[in-house]
């Protein structure tokens, strides 16, 4: 776990367990009939590791027509087609081989296939990469460890033991053990079920289960449900002193404190650990559709409610003209992000200066609005986590939205970029203005489209956005600036005029910074199986989407067939 939390906090496997027990076999052969059976007797649960292109070529592998039944209540897995030596194939042979086995399962399964054991236990970089571009999150190897502690690399996971090399100890051994420091723990066996039946040594794995079966603090889980909890674990949202801890993924987290105070944290609840108080999620809007389909043959992501088009605001500083700012945005039904100073804040005054935005988003902008680019490393880290501290002790939220203090378009190096993101920023704003209504590939830097006196008439932009036809990927219109300068310049009617244009359109999403990134990273998430036809969401973010024509919505956790 990367992640640092106050140390009564500590988190658990469902049910508050802190032990797991799962199981990988390879090849899909005929044994694995037995094997299975075996497993359903003790309530089990395994991943089965197939090759695609073996199934059904002669008598020892199973069909591709009886996978979905037999393995039913587990999980299945890639092994390459062919079964190669992977290592000693190119990239793209090795692409061929991780794409054509994940089609082939996927199709037979009607499961997305994520994980993989690698064929001998070899593998080079390519691999790796080849899993990666083919959406793979974990692989196993064959190393054993002979240890109960996680995996530092889900790609290069290594197991506990095969099931030749004595698990009966190790399962009498894991047993009693208890993890130090709260830390969780998770025994892992691997193997063949033919071996079980060459060596006529059935009387292991069953003897094994026997033993094992029943306890009440394991955790029998498949590698993949393993792997989608503990990224779950490794993707909470959390404010900079971690008393804030935000369920962004889409199934059930367990935590516990030192003094026995258990919760299950729900998707899109915030547990308070000062508090000991959990809030519920915002409740996303019923679907209206802004958009009918076209009919085509297309598949791309929309916002909330398939609007494809989003304006946002954002402005630094925190100044008195916020005041009028907020009244022009709050009567025209405006979302902005006003990125503040936490030094500036008179703390008497604290609580009623943040009151005001109320509606809109809060963002860090630099405690002492220190130019990053100018000052070392240790300094932007202060920098960061003062701003984020005050804030939130004011917000009583978490707040993970930047923009970059005297920012300019050589600000982002990759020193910053990594500060901020150790900092927890989800997305920073640069000044470039870009004239595009594209989103970012990456939300640090998020460069906007402009200024509100980029050259021009702002009002030429926003009816360039208004008649723009978006027939792929949802754009956005992003506009920022210092509300001081509408009151140094007495140029008001700029916004006022802007907004009014903007304002009550059907099919704009007028959202905060925060909102439009986090639901973007949200949908990024998605899984898809190879051709497309099922997809699944592991976030706590309802995803809408168009797909042959058609309007849908995949909510958390959810599986959908298109």
């Amino acid at each position: 776990m990367s992640k640092s939390f106050p140390p009564e906090i500590l988190f658990a496997y469902p049910n508050w367990k802190r032990k797991a027990l799962t199981f990988s076999y390879d090849d899909g052969v005929t044994d694995d009939r037995r094997l299975v059976s075996i497993f359903n007797k003790y309530n089990m649960k395994a991943t089965f590791n197939l090759n695609g292109g073996r199934c059904g070529s002669n008598e020892r592998f199973i069909t591709l027509e009886e996978i979905k039944s037999l393995y039913e209540g587990h999980e299945i897995a890639g092994h390459s087609l062919n079964h190669p030596h992977m290592e000693q194939l190119s990239k793209q042979n090795q692409l061929q081989e991780i794409s054509k086995d994940k089609s082939v399962l996927e199709d037979a399964s009607s499961q997305i296939i994520t994980g993989f054991a690698y064929p001998f236990g070899t593998y080079s970089e390519d691999t790796i990469e080849a899993l990666e571009e083919n959406n793979i999150v974990y692989a196993r190897t064959i190393k054993s460890t002979f240890r109960y502690s996680l995996p530092v690399h889900f790609l290069k996971w290594h197991p506990t033991a095969h099931h030749s090399q004595n698990i009966a100890e190790l399962g009498k051994k894991y047993i009693p053990y208890q993890g130090s420091g709260g830390n969780l723990t998770i025994l892992y066996i691997w193997g063949h079920s033919f071996e079980f039946g060459r060596n006529n040594s059935w009387d292991i794995i069953e003897n094994f289960c026997s033993l094992m079966a029943n306890k009440e603090d394991i955790w029998y889980v498949t590698n993949g449900d393993f792997v989608e909890y503990m990224t779950a674990l490794q993707k909470v949202r959390t404010n900079i002193n971690s008393t804030l801890i935000e369920n962004t993924s889409s199934i059930n987290l367990y935590l516990y404190s030192s003094d026995n105070d258990r919760w299950m944290l729900a998707p899109g609840e915030t547990l308070n650990t000062e508090t000991k108080t959990i809030r519920k999620p915002q409740i996303i809007s019923k679907i209206t559709p802004a958009h009918q389909g076209s009919g085509k043959k297309e598949s791309f992501l929309t916002y909330p409610n398939g609007l494809r088009k989003a304006l946002t605001f954002s402005y630094d500083d925190g100044r008195a003209d916020d005041d009028r700012l907020l009244a022009i945005f709050n009567n025209y039904g405006m979302k902005g992000t006003f990125n503040l100073n936490g030094s500036k804040i008179n703390p008497v005054e604290g609580n009623e200066y943040i009151q005001k935005y109320t509606g809109h988003e809060i963002s860090t902008h630099g405690f002492k609005h220190r130019t990053f680019r100018s000052v070392p490393p240790a300094k932007i880290l202060e920098d960061l986590y003062q701003d984020r501290l005050t804030l939130e002790k004011y917000t009583a939220s978490i707040i993970d939205g930047n923009a970059l203090p005297n920012g300019t378009n050589s600000s982002f190096s990759c020193d910053i970029k990594n500060i901020l993101k150790s900092c927890g920023i989800l997305y920073s704003r640069g000044t470039l203005s870009t004239l595009s209504f594209d989103l970012p590939i990456d939300f640090i830097p998020w460069e906007p489209t402009a200024h509100h006196q980029q050259q021009g008439d702002l009002c030429e932009i926003g009816t360039k956005f208004l008649d723009l036809e978006v027939n792929g990927a949802p754009k956005v219109c992003y506009i920022w600036g210092h509300s001081y300068e509408f009151g140094n310049q007495n140029n008001w009617e700029i916004m006022e005029n802007f907004c009014n244009l903007m304002a009550k359109k059907q099919d704009i999403w007028y959202a905060t910074n925060g909102e439009i990134a986090r639901y973007i990273l949200a949908a990024r998430k998605l899984i898809w199986s190879q051709d497309k036809s099922m997809v699944y969401n592991p976030t706590s973010t309802t995803i809408w989407y168009f797909i042959n024509g058609t309007l849908k919505t995949i909510a958390p956790g959810r599986t959908s067939f298109q």
